[in-house]
């Protein structure tokens, strides 16, 4: 509609996505997809990645005054743990986006305090790995920022502590960041 096409819509993605490693680069397919979409249904769109420049960022945001941002932000620069940031800025400068507000994914993106959080309120979760656990239990690596894919293999299920402190060690530093077993 004529009404649609004054619509501008703004898909963010991380900068990283454009030279990082492909569990980020997958958002450039999505980003493609949403526009294409977007398009379709007549709205104007644009694509803008954001690294860790949050002043030109906010500059950006000003002068494009989008109707609409469509985050696709899952870390900033890689840096999971910086999730919330953008919807943070952009409560800030009132505008609509979709997804989630920047407390929840602050919250929820680390995996440890959603773990705490969800025994609070009575839901069941598997208790995390304490390197004084003993015995044969199997245990899964993760880590404690970052989405589900990154560092996610066979090797990340190992039975027993010492497996686990290994595996934990490995993963600290092949990737950086840290990293827990439940």
């Amino acid at each position: 509609t004529a009404m649609a096409m004054r619509q501008r819509i703004l898909i963010l993605h991380d900068v990283d996505a454009l030279t990082g490693r492909p569990d980020s680069s997958d958002t450039l397919v999505e980003v493609e997809a949403i526009g294409t979409t977007l398009r379709g249904l007549g709205y104007d769109t644009g694509v803008l990645p954001v690294g860790l420049d949050l002043a030109a960022f906010e500059r950006t945001l000003v002068a494009e005054r989008p109707w609409l941002v469509f985050n696709l932000i899952e870390s900033l620069e890689g840096r999971g743990q910086l999730l919330h940031v953008v919807p943070a800025l952009l409560d800030s400068l009132h505008l609509p986006y979709t997804g989630c507000p920047s407390q929840a994914l602050s919250a929820a993106s680390h995996k440890l305090l959603a773990k705490r959080l969800m025994l609070r309120a009575g839901l069941p979760t598997p208790p995390p790995f304490a390197a004084h656990a003993a015995g044969d239990d199997e245990w899964i690596v993760k880590s404690v920022w970052e989405h589900a894919s990154l560092g996610i293999d066979d090797s990340s299920i190992v039975r027993g502590a010492a497996a686990v402190l290994r595996v934990l060690a490995a993963r600290r530093a092949e990737f950086g960041g840290d990293w827990f077993a439940e």
